[in-house]
Order: C-alpha cells, then sequence, then structure tokens
C-alpha cells in the first residue's frame, strides 16, 4: 500500500480521498510470539520505508516506539554510570528518566485495565512487548541498506492450511 499510494500521489498526480466504509483487513496474531513477529516485520518494513520514501512514510508517530527504546537505554546506561561513578548529574538523568518510564507504565496500566488480574498483566505486557518490539525493528527496517526478508515461517497454523505463499 505504501507504494500504491506513493505512485499514485508523485507519479500519477492524483489525489486519495479517506472514505470511512473502506476498510482493510490484517489477521491479528496471537500474542506473545505469532504477535510480535507480525509486529515485527511490519516495524522493519516501515523504518525501510520512512527512510527511503520520507515524502509519505515519515510520520512523526512511527518514531515514538524507537524513542521509548532510546529512552530506556539512556535511561539504564545512565543509572549504571551513576552507579559506578556517583555523579550527581547522572542520577538526575536517571531519575528524569525513571521518572518517564514510570509515566508510560502507568499509561500503559491504565489503558490495559482489567478486573482480571492475569488478563491485566498479559494485556500490560503484550501492549510493552509489542511497542518495544516494534521500536527495535523500525531502527533496523530504517538503518538498512535493503528491503526487508518476507515471511520465512507460518504465523500460525491456518496460513498453512490455507496454502499461503512463504518466501
Amino acid at each position: 500500500d505504501t507504494f500504491l499510494c506513493r505512485d499514485i500521489v508523485y507519479r500519477e498526480k492524483a489525489r486519495l480521498v479517506y472514505d470511512p466504509q473502506v476498510v482493510a483487513a490484517h489477521h491479528r496474531r496471537p500474542l506473545f510470539m505469532p504477535h510480535l513477529r507480525q509486529v515485527s516485520r511490519y516495524a522493519r518494513h516501515r523504518g525501510h520505508f520512512a527512510r527511503r520514501f520520507p515524502e509519505n512514510s515519515r510520520r512523526p508517530a512511527y518514531f515514538v516506539p524507537s524513542l521509548l527504546l532510546l529512552w530506556t537505554a539512556a535511561t539504564a546506561a545512565a543509572a549504571a554510570a551513576a552507579a559506578a561513578t556517583g555523579a550527581h548529574w547522572l542520577r538526575a538523568a536517571a531519575a528524569i528518566g525513571l521518572s518517564g518510564l514510570a509515566f508510560y507504565a502507568a499509561a500503559v496500566a491504565a489503558v490495559s485495565f482489567s478486573r482480571r488480574p492475569r488478563t491485566w498483566l498479559l494485556s500490560a505486557a503484550g501492549i510493552a512487548a509489542t511497542h518495544y518490539a516494534y521500536g527495535a525493528n523500525f531502527l533496523r527496517g530504517f538503518f538498512s541498506r535493503s528491503m526487508p526478508d518476507g515471511v520465512k515461517d507460518f504465523d500460525h497454523q491456518g496460513a498453512a492450511l490455507r496454502g499461503a505463499p512463504r518466501a
């Protein structure tokens, strides 16, 4: 769809019109591993397109999970350096980083709330895992020189039974 929309707008000089009646259905994989593989593959492609086709693929929202990942890494590095050196400014940086991560954790807990503790925990873990998997793979795709690989294995048995193509 990225290539199609780009060709319509930039090569054909036509206009795309939003129609709320049009729906593109994508089969969602079960949590955890099949879902994370699907999200990771999507993120690698989205990252690659963001680098190669900035005119229609560089929306700020696409970068947010990668910023979360980098924020987490910077916070961990600041905390480790503060523990090793005792530098006050590193402790302050780690505290700021941890405050941001606490806000993120509270937001995830709020949006995943369920009266069932197990469901709540799995939903929150699934949201966070999805964000971090997307963030890492978006960066991987963004910095890749070539188009990321296609599907190597089936994500679920239904695809294998329907004869889905394999890369």
